[in-house]
C-alpha cells in the first residue's frame, strides 16, 4: 500500500487492517441500500450455500408512472347532435388527443353553442379554448346508454415531467446494473410493456433508454391498453364503494348511528376524529381559507410583485394556473346540493389535493409557501411581504434519503414556513391513506374481488410468463409492464388476499408514490448439474412504494425537484413458483365461474 504524503504507512499492517474495516463498513452501509443486499450473505462468501445455488432466472416488474403534472378535468352532459357525432362510427367512445382532434371537438362545441345544453357547451369551450396547446389536453366521448346523451370529459395536465424523467432514467439504470450482477443473461431477453396513457409512455422512454447499455439501440416498448389502461370491468364495484365513502363522509352524527359505517373494516385514526364529515369540513374550511388569501394577493399584489415569489416556472405552469387550479380543488371538493341547500363533500377528490400539494411543493415551493401568506401578518411594520418572499431558503445540510419514507407527523428541522399550509399538508395525507385503502373494496372479500376485475388480462400475461420461465428449455428473461396507479392498488390487494405468504400486511401499505412497483423474482435452483434431479423454481415478490416522502414540504430539493424512489424490500417470502401460479390461476377460474 502506498499513500502518497504519508509514507509512515508503508508496511504498517495495522493501517491496512484499519483502512480495510473502514472500507467493508462503508461498502456494506452502500449495499443495504440496493437490491443486490438480499442476495449478499458476509458470512457465507467464498463458500457454497443453499442460498448461493440459486439463480435468478426471470423478472416481472409492474411500474407505475413517473413524477407528473396535476391532473384536472371537466364532465358535461349534452344531447347535441354536433357533439354526438364525435363519437365512434358504431357509437363507442373515441379520446381525441391530436391537435386536429381537438380543434375538430372544439369546432362541434361552437355549433351546439346555442342548444338546450349552452351553459354547459360554454363551459367546456372555454377550457378547451385555453388547455388546448398544453402537453396532455385531451376529449373523450362516451355514449350514456341509451338516452340519446353523451358525456364529454375534458382532460388536462398529467403530463411527465422533467423530475419524472430523471426519476426513471435513474431507476431504469440501476435495475440495469443489479440485474447485471445477479445474471447478466436477464439483458438478453427484454420486453417494454406499456399503457396508451402519455405519460406512461414517457415513462417508459426514459426508463428503457437508460435500461440498455450504452449505445445500444433505443428499445421499443408495445401498448397493451386492454391490460394496462382498462378498468370497466371494475367500474361499478369501485363506484359503489365510492358511494358508501361518500356517504360515510357526508353523514352528519355520531360514528355509531352513521349506517355507511363498517366498524370492523372503516375504523378512524385517532387523528381524524369520531365524525368523519366534522374533520372533512374542517380540511375544506382550511382549503377556503387559504385560497381567500390568496386571491386577496393576486388582487394586491402587481405582475411584477407575483414575477418576483417565483421568477421561475417549470413543466408549462404559470402563476395563473397555480390560481385556477387551486380554485378548482375546492370546487371539486364540496359542492351544495340542489334540492337541500345543504353542502356536499367528496372525500375521493383527496388524491387532488395531495397531489397539487406534492406537485408545488417540489415544483413551485417558493411560490406555494408565500401566496398563501396573510398579508397583514407579514407586513407588520418590522418586515415586507416581498422582501420575504424574495430571500433565499435556508440552507441546511439535510438528505431526501432520510426524510423519504418516515411516518413521523412532525418533521425533525422544519424548512416550509406557512404553518397553515403543512397543516392542510398532513391533514390531506391522513385523509388520502383512509380513501386509498378504502376505495377499492371496503372488506377483504370486496378489494380482492375488485382486483380481479381490474387485472385481469394482466394476470393471465404474468401467469404465461411465470409458466414459460419454469420451463427448462428457456433463457432467462425480463419484463416490465407500466401502468398507473390504480392498477397498482387493485395487484397488491390481489398479492395480499389471495394466500401468498406475505412478509407485510395491508396496513404497512402506504401511498403508492410515482414509479411504484411490484417485482416477481423466479428463481432457478438444480443442487447438483451432474444429477438427474429436477430443478426447482421459487417465486418471491418484492415491492417499492417509489418516490415516496412523508415530509416532502422540508426537505432541500435541486434543480431537478425529483425524489429518489426508496429501495425495494420483500412483499412475500419464497415460495415454490408451481404453487404460486395455481393460487393467480385459481383467481381466475373462481372469477370465470361467478361470471
Amino acid at each position: 500500500m502506498d499513500v502518497n504524503g504519508w509514507s509512515f504507512v508503508k508496511g504498517n499492517e495495522q493501517y491496512a487492517e484499519d483502512a480495510a474495516r473502514i472500507l467493508d463498513t462503508r461498502f456494506q452501509e452502500a449495499l443495504r441500500h440496493r437490491w443486490v443486499a438480499r442476495f449478499v450473505d458476509a458470512e457465507s462468501v467464498g463458500r457454497l450455500t443453499y442460498e448461493s445455488t440459486w439463480a435468478l432466472k426471470g423478472v416481472l416488474s409492474v411500474c407505475r408512472h413517473a413524477d407528473r403534472t396535476p391532473k384536472q378535468k371537466m364532465k358535461r352532459v349534452t344531447r347535441a347532435p354536433s357533439v354526438v357525432a364525435l363519437l365512434g362510427a358504431d357509437g363507442s367512445e373515441r379520446i381525441l388527443r391530436t391537435r386536429d382532434e381537438l380543434d375538430q371537438a372544439l369546432a362541434a362545441l361552437h355549433a351546439a353553442a346555442d342548444c338546450s345544453d349552452g351553459t354547459a357547451i360554454a363551459q367546456l369551450i372555454d377550457v378547451l379554448q385555453r388547455k388546448i396547446a398544453l402537453p396532455g389536453t385531451k376529449v373523450q366521448v362516451r355514449a350514456q346508454n341509451a338516452s340519446g346523451a353523451v358525456q364529454v370529459v375534458l382532460k388536462w395536465g398529467g403530463t411527465c415531467t422533467h423530475a419524472g424523467t430523471v426519476q426513471s432514467q435513474d431507476l431504469g439504470e440501476r435495475m440495469r446494473k443489479d440485474l447485471m450482477l445477479l445474471n447478466a443473461a436477464l439483458l438478453d431477453d427484454v420486453q417494454f410493456f406499456s399503457s396508451a396513457e402519455r405519460r406512461v409512455q414517457s415513462t417508459v422512454a426514459a426508463y428503457a433508454g437508460a435500461f440498455v447499455a450504452k449505445g445500444a439501440e433505443k428499445p421499443q416498448f408495445s401498448i397493451r391498453s386492454d391490460m394496462l389502461d382498462d378498468f370497466s370491468a371494475a367500474k361499478p364495484a369501485i363506484d359503489k364503494d365510492k358511494e358508501q365513502l361518500c356517504g360515510f363522509f357526508n353523514f352528519d352524527g355520531p360514528l355509531e348511528g352513521n349506517p355507511f359505517y363498517d366498524a370492523t373494516y372503516m375504523a378512524l385514526p385517532a387523528d381524524m376524529g369520531s365524525n368523519p364529515r366534522v374533520f372533512l369540513a374542517d380540511l375544506c374550511s382550511l382549503v377556503h381559507r387559504l385560497i381567500a388569501r390568496m386571491e386577496r394577493n393576486f388582487a394586491t399584489l402587481s405582475a411584477d410583485a407575483l414575477e418576483r415569489l417565483q421568477p421561475e416556472w417549470c413543466c408549462n405552469e404559470t402563476a395563473e394556473l397555480f390560481r385556477e387550479r387551486w380554485k378548482k380543488i375546492l370546487a371539486d371538493f364540496q359542492e351544495t346540493d340542489k334540492h337541500t341547500g345543504a353542502t356536499v363533500y367528496d372525500p375521493t377528490m383527496i388524491g387532488k389535493l395531495c397531489d397539487s400539494l406534492k406537485y408545488d411543493a417540489l415544483h413551485n415551493r417558493r411560490f406555494l409557501e408565500h401566496i398563501f401568506q396573510d398579508p397583514d401578518e407579514m407586513n407588520d411594520g418590522s418586515s415586507d411581504f416581498l422582501e420575504i418572499a424574495a430571500a433565499p431558503a435556508p440552507s441546511q445540510d439535510r438528505s431526501a434519503s432520510v426524510a423519504n419514507g418516515s411516518s413521523s407527523m412532525y418533521p425533525p428541522d422544519p424548512l416550509f414556513a406557512q404553518k397553515e399550509v403543512r397543516q392542510l399538508y398532513y391533514k390531506a395525507r391522513l385523509l388520502l391513506n383512509y380513501v386509498s385503502h378504502h376505495e377499492f373494496g371496503i372488506t377483504p372479500s370486496q378489494r380482492k374481488t375488485i382486483g380481479v376485475q381490474a387485472s385481469v388480462p394482466l394476470l393471465r400475461k404474468l401467469i404465461a410468463d411465470l409458466d414459460e420461465i419454469r420451463s427448462t428449455s428457456s433463457e432467462p428473461r425480463t419484463r416490465f409492464y407500466f401502468t398507473k396507479e390504480s392498477h397498482i392498488h387493485t395487484l397488491l390487494n390481489i398479492i395480499l388476499l389471495c394466500g401468498m405468504p406475505n412478509a407485510m400486511s395491508y396496513e404497512q401499505v402506504d401511498e403508492l408514490d410515482y414509479l411504484t412497483h411490484i417485482i416477481f423474482e423466479v428463481y432457478e435452483r438444480k443442487p447438483d448439474v451432474d444429477a438427474n434431479v429436477d430443478r426447482e423454481y421459487s417465486l418471491r415478490i418484492g415491492f417499492s412504494p417509489g418516490a415516496s416522502c412523508f415530509h416532502v414540504l422540508d426537505i432541500d430539493i435541486d434543480c431537478t425537484h425529483a425524489l429518489k424512489v426508496l429501495p425495494r424490500r420483500n412483499f412475500t417470502h419464497h415460495m415454490p413458483l408451481d404453487s404460486a401460479i395455481d393460487v393467480l390461476q385459481q383467481l381466475l377460474d373462481d372469477h370465470k365461474s361467478e361470471l
